[in-house]
């Protein structure tokens, strides 16, 4: 068993908590994941309310302002992720028998295709984490600059003029976007039609 799993008491049924904030974590209620084949409980898992969510959230916050993974070199990140590729594939025979159990696949489709696919996709990621030539941070994005506020889905266009054309604002205009879009659009339809 794993930090992730325990076994239901009397049982042989494993239990799966919820990672929050570094803890493992239980909760008073669980789902039931059964076999749609055989309607045979394969595992609970621990069913996470609105205070659950509300610690997740807040975590996540803290961690991200910390800066640990954000401020980790990509080297660094892609030997995590090709540790947890690494991890995924020693359990991949439990994990594929389990995942097509859950869902009622056989095992021939659930590893190729449900499961089996999971792994490469890692990988790639990983690989990709390692080559990628990431940009260098500028200044932090603010609420004085969203994409909803400040870069066209207000109505007034107020705000909208405020950041057009600035380093201040990576976003594209929706509408300005749309405009242009139909600009081309047409401009290429008149274009083939006087040939």
């Amino acid at each position: 068993m794993t930090d992730l799993q325990e076994t239901n008491r009397g049982t042989s049924v494993g239990h799966f908590r919820m990672f929050i904030g570094g803890e493992w974590v239980d909760a008073d209620e669980h789902f039931e994941i059964r076999s749609p084949a055989t309607e045979e409980l394969l595992a609970t898992v621990a069913r996470g309310d609105v205070a659950h969510a509300d610690r997740a959230v807040a975590a996540a916050n803290s961690a991200h302002q910390e800066g640990t993974w954000r401020l980790t070199p990509p080297a660094q990140r892609a030997a995590v992720l090709r540790k947890v590729a690494d991890r995924f594939a020693e359990r991949s025979v439990e994990l594929t028998e389990l995942h097509a159990r859950e869902i009622g696949a056989t095992i021939r489709l659930a590893e190729p295709m449900h499961f089996g696919a999971a792994l490469p996709h890692m990988q790639y990621l990983a690989d990709l984490t390692d080559r990628y030539e990431f940009e260098q941070g500028g200044a932090r994005w603010s609420a004085r600059c969203s994409p909803r506020a400040e870069c066209g889905a207000n109505r007034s266009g107020s705000a909208r003029r405020s950041c057009r054309g600035t380093s201040r604002c990576p976003w594209p205009s929706g509408r300005s976007s749309r405009r242009s879009a139909r600009a081309t659009r047409s401009s290429s339809s008149r274009t083939s039609t006087h040939r």
